[in-house]
């Protein structure tokens, strides 16, 4: 079980695997998250035409097909599941020894919890448990209070760049690394 630092907010949560029956609420998270996080980085009718149903499938798949080289964890509070992170073996090296932190996602009305700290803690310590020496993510260029979550946890900006379409509008991302075994 995680709690925060006294003096903070005192929602008790813990961190567990996601089983498939999650996957209707993680998609829940997910598109509540995309809709608050990004409402001025993403078209709205993109944000709009966002299904449940459907990542509820994707995500039932991904729960139900998941390996060893992959992670997925969910926070769960009082009042439900509160975020998710995902991540396993990078998508973009064929080293083996390289991770990535696929996505994290926690509901706005839980910020400054500790449920994000706990939910990274719990995928870096994944990392290590699998061995890798290094891990990755992306972050929308212009999603600031992401990039400063992520730098206080550790994570460096690499100066790597790419150009994301999402719904018809060009995002640029950022690369964000960190050293998970010395």
């Amino acid at each position: 079980m995680s709690t925060i630092d006294p003096g903070e907010p005192t929602e008790v949560f813990t961190i567990r695997p996601a089983a498939p029956d999650d996957a209707a609420i993680i998609a829940r998270v997910q598109i509540e998250t995309w809709r608050t996080t990004y409402r001025d980085l993403i078209p709205a009718a993109y944000l709009a035409d966002l299904s449940i149903e459907r990542r509820t499938r994707t995500h039932r798949i991904h729960l139900e097909r998941r390996s060893l080289s992959v992670g997925i964890f969910v926070a769960e509070a009082e009042i439900g599941v509160v975020g998710y992170a995902s991540c396993g073996t990078s998508r973009e090296t064929d080293t083996a020894d390289v991770g990535e932190l696929f996505a994290i996602y926690v509901l706005e009305r839980t910020a400054g919890q500790g449920v994000g700290a706990s939910l990274i803690r719990r995928t870096e310590a994944w990392f290590q448990e699998h061995r890798y020496a290094h891990a990755h993510l992306w972050v929308l260029e212009g999603n600031h209070s992401a990039r400063g979550f992520y730098a206080h946890l550790g994570w460096i900006d690499s100066g790597e760049r790419k150009d994301e379409d999402i719904g018809g509008v060009i995002v640029r991302e950022v690369k964000y690394r960190k050293t998970i075994v010395p």
